[in-house]
């Protein structure tokens, strides 16, 4: 099954080069009549959303729409559909919610490995989503004091530990 790149699927939505619209249109054509599908990746998935987002500046509702009519059409196979359906959900959902925060939730979710652990507050906040290990506690001074934070370690829970002063990193 070939696959398909996010500059394909950006084309045949947005119709903004007639003569590669036209090219994306006989290659659905010619997938309908052998009887195959083309492959859509997560990525890919997201890096549409972001481009009609950002590059065409479609607003929420429009990108919904092209992501929910992509989603619609039989002759694209989507890696983690399931996700990508729970994350579009999300993303409809009322608020100020990024698409890729929505991904991250659904693909964890489907994945069963909770919580997600971000420092992000934004996307800790979703509603609908599974639920969250926010793990920014920080107690923030500027001013070249120490901060309190918590550090996740692969190999063992949550660790308590003191950086080093605010302007570095840790």
């Amino acid at each position: 099954m070939a696959a398909l790149d996010t500059n394909i699927l950006v084309r045949w939505l947005t119709n903004d080069d007639v003569k590669q619209c036209a090219a994306v249109a006989r290659l659905l054509d010619a997938t309908i009549s052998k009887g195959e599908r083309l492959f859509v990746s997560v990525t890919v998935m997201l890096e549409v959303e972001w481009v009609l987002r950002a590059r065409y500046r479609h607003d929420r509702q429009q990108v919904t729409a092209a992501l929910d009519a992509l989603l619609d059409v039989t002759e694209l196979a989507f890696q983690t559909e399931p996700a990508l359906e729970q994350a579009l959900w999300l993303f409809k959902q009322t608020g100020s919610r990024d698409f890729a925060d929505c991904l991250h939730i659904a693909l964890v979710s489907q994945a069963g490995q909770r919580p997600l652990l971000t420092f992000d507050d934004r996307a800790s906040k979703i509603e609908g989503g599974p639920v969250f290990g926010v793990i920014n506690r920080c107690a923030k001074r500027f001013g070249g004091e120490w901060r309190q934070t918590w550090r996740l370690s692969l190999d063992r829970p949550l660790k308590r530990v003191w950086s080093g002063p605010a302007n570095l990193w840790f």
